[in-house]
């Protein structure tokens, strides 16, 4: 089999991972490998690897655009193609892995891979699991005797090509295009073309999971991003439970938008926010309600605090991560998981999920249902001023114009908000910017700097849930009703 490999390789930071790289490529002697290194300028390498000097563009980050030019002049030469950074190693096990997948996979299909990183210890982390990625619930299918699904990540710092899969790529249009960035950064986006404008979907092997794992030699993220690779496996053995229907594969809202922009998508792995934990620990232990949970960080937090907490999950695959950190889960559906619930709750938290609901005004409606008289609400949403100048600074695209409807979340500043709250009958409504950039700020410094805002409001005396809310009848629950603390806290 002749291969064509393509290393994008800038600076000389990551000379050794790269001449591991090649170590790697050389000892597959079976194979009939050309190793292609892409640099900005010449280096000192083994005399058997070609050089490809100079960049796409005067963005040093477009260099990894390199590789599409080489790949297309050599369509003809090569079975295989392989693209990577220069820390992604590609072993021969994870090619015969993807070479077997293709052969099950169909045409419409491709075999894509999720980076790990390991600790001096041997504990493994998945980096390519983070922030708003996340397995799709539906996506589960057999193949070749093995379990396939859809991860919405779909960078991995490479990809493999076979000839007739590069072929289809360059004939779709969306192979060869020029350098740009997106939803991904522009070094990100040179390795994902071939999943996200060529017709093709990529599909990870999650029963055969190690085989489709990518050591990254870096270990640049082990203590900033990714996730436990238990962690990984549990959400993957719920997605093989799908396939029986013991899993539930429905999701409470749509959390990726159709825009090439994913500042917008709800968030599965959001940290701690101090923030909602501060306005609830200021009335003591309360029996509380989290809308469209992820892995559950908050929730155990709130846990620890000594409230009692029940989650709604975007979905039961990254539920079941927030139920082993000990979080009580219900169904993902909002009209299941209401019924299910037998006692009234003394607070509701919405972290960045209210907008992404068709219909937020009408979802706040459902939720009064199981809320005490008196409750606390606490909603936090993106901070679109900060955006807005953010955007005029040129640090970033403005904020989209048309939102809500078609799978757009609902963009709103601080009066939609309120608007949204006042709607449903919430009251006593105070919103504040919130998140770290904001703290210890002077407010019109905060405005602009925070990343979000903290709206919190109470149930009126007199409204809420009903003696018949839920399945359970009559309340047990007896604590005592709720009231909103004197002053907000500072915004952090």
């Amino acid at each position: 089999m002749n291969v064509l490999v393509a290393i994008a390789y800038y600076g000389t930071t990551n000379e050794e991972h790269l001449l591991e790289l090649v170590r790697s490529y050389d000892a597959m002697t079976d194979l009939d490998v050309d190793i292609v290194v892409l640099t900005e300028a010449p280096k000192a390498l083994p005399p058997h690897v070609r050089q490809v000097i100079g960049l796409p563009t005067p963005d040093p980050y477009s260099l990894p655009f390199a590789h599409k030019t080489l790949f297309a002049r050599h369509r003809d030469d090569y079975d295989l193609f392989i693209y990577s950074e220069d820390d992604t190693l590609i072993t021969r096990t994870n090619i015969d892995a993807f070479l077997w997948a293709t052969g099950v996979l169909g045409e419409d299909r491709i075999a894509g891979f999720l980076r790990k990183e390991q600790h001096p210890g041997g504990t493994v982390r998945c980096s390519s699991v983070h922030n708003h990625y996340h397995w799709r619930p539906d996506s589960a299918f057999r193949a070749g005797g093995q379990t396939f699904a859809r991860f919405t990540n779909d960078h991995g710092a490479c990809f493999l090509l076979t000839k007739a899969q590069l072929d289809r790529a360059i004939r779709s249009g969306g192979f060869l295009r020029p350098a740009r960035s997106g939803r991904y950064s522009m070094r990100v986006t040179a390795a994902t073309d071939p999943y996200t404008g060529c017709g093709m979907e990529r599909v990870v092997c999650i029963s055969r999971l190690d085989d489709f794992l990518l050591p990254h030699l870096t270990n640049r993220y082990l203590d900033t991003l990714g996730r436990p690779i238990d962690d990984v496996r549990r959400q993957t053995a719920a997605l093989e439970a799908t396939l029986d229907g013991s899993v539930p594969t429905a999701r409470l809202i749509d959390p990726t938008g159709p825009d090439d922009d994913a500042r917008w998508d709800k968030r599965f792995y959001e940290r701690i926010d101090a923030d909602v934990v501060g306005v609830l620990g200021a009335l003591g232990p309360r029996r509380v309600l989290s809308l469209g949970a992820g892995s559950g960080e908050l929730e155990a937090a709130l846990g620890h605090a000594g409230h009692d907490v029940v989650a709604i999950p975007l979905d039961a695959i990254v539920g079941a991560t927030a139920a082993a950190a000990g979080v009580s889960v219900t169904s993902p559906v909002l009209d299941e998981a209401l019924a299910g619930l037998d006692e009234p709750f003394d607070a509701l938290v919405a972290a960045n999920v209210l907008h992404h609901f068709d219909d937020p005004v009408a979802t706040l409606e459902r939720l009064r249902t199981v809320l005490r008289p008196g409750a606390q609400v606490v909603v936090t949403t993106p901070n679109l001023r900060r955006d807005r100048v953010r955007a005029v600074l040129g640090k970033a695209p403005a904020p989209p114009r048309a939102t809500g409807g078609a799978g757009r979340p609902h963009l709103v500043g601080r009066s939609g908000v309120v608007r949204w709250l006042r709607a449903a009958g919430i009251g006593e409504l105070t919103c504040v910017p919130s998140g770290g950039s904001a703290r210890g700020r002077r407010a019109a410094t905060a405005a602009v700097r925070a990343p979000r805002l903290l709206t919190v409001g109470a149930v009126p005396s007199g409204s809420g849930a009903t003696p018949t809310a839920g399945r359970g009848g009559s309340h047990r629950h007896n604590a005592r009703r709720s009231r909103r603390p004197s002053t907000m806290p500072a915004a952090r």
